[in-house]
């Protein structure tokens, strides 16, 4: 059996390919974020993140000191918020009891 194929519609096919496969899709695993914190400065490998994409964050202490990390939700423009507050507010946090000097 053979397929017969309009010709007049395959520009538009490969067009109508090409834009599919470059849809991103959902990862099939979570994505890897790899963190090092030093005294000052965090340094990320991914700067933006995704609705709706899961995530694993590798934080590796290359300091000389403790840190703690928190993951918190965004605060309005020019709001303050004290220590307590941030704590009560973060999505996620390592304290910093859990990320000695040298510790991942």
């Amino acid at each position: 059996m053979a397929v017969k194929i309009n010709l007049r519609l395959l520009p538009t096919m490969l067009v109508v390919f090409l834009i599919t496969a470059g849809c991103s899709t959902k990862p099939k695993g979570p994505v890897e974020v790899r963190i090092n914190a030093n005294e000052f400065s965090f340094e990320s490998s991914l700067r933006e993140f995704e609705t709706g994409v899961i995530y694993r964050f590798t934080v590796t202490n290359t300091g000389k000191l403790a840190h703690e990390i928190m993951i918190v939700p965004p605060t309005e423009s020019g709001m303050l918020m004290d220590m307590e507050q941030i704590d009560q507010t973060a999505l996620a946090m390592i304290p910093e009891d859990d990320l000695p000097a040298g510790a991942t």
